[in-house]
């Protein structure tokens, strides 16, 4: 009788523990595997970023005929634009901006984390930007790991 009084119906501290690992070692597993996933969603949303500041840009050319000297001018311009995109690893560090040819032209660029130039990212990167124009502030290059948009 004694006996089925203390019949054991819950788990020791020893399986507790060893579940406990295991979740543990799986949990480490997949976020070691998960952080280029999270890398190429910085550089994605850094080229969206680059994205939205060249619409703003090219309002602020509809309204003064020419591009700001720097681009942050387009939040006191009057054109209903109030914060600028910042890049999601460092918020204080914005993006490579340059006006060429007396403002008729710009360049627009972010360091991407991607480096391999044959990475699908850097597709549409502007690896042409400075030709022809009078600005040049990463040495003419808009090849990986740069990324760049112009007008």
């Amino acid at each position: 009788m004694k006996n089925t009084m203390f019949s054991k119906k819950g788990f020791t501290l020893i399986e507790i523990l060893i579940v406990v690992s295991i979740i543990a070692l799986l949990a480490g597993i997949i976020l070691v595997g998960l952080g280029g996933t999270r890398a190429r969603g910085r550089d994605s949303r850094r080229i969206v970023d680059l994205k939205s500041i060249q619409n703003g840009l090219g309002l602020y050319y509809v309204k003064n005929n020419s591009y700001p000297t720097d681009y942050s001018d387009i939040i006191t311009a009057g054109l209903g634009i109030t914060k600028l995109p910042s890049d999601p690893l460092d918020s204080a560090k914005g993006y490579l901006y340059v006006a060429c040819d007396n403002g008729q032209s710009y360049v627009l660029g972010a360091a991407l984390e991607a480096k391999d130039p044959a990475d699908k990212i850097f597709s549409d990167s502007d690896k042409l930007a400075f030709t022809g124009k009078t600005c040049n502030p990463w040495a003419g290059t808009c090849d990986a790991p740069n990324y760049c948009v112009s007008q």
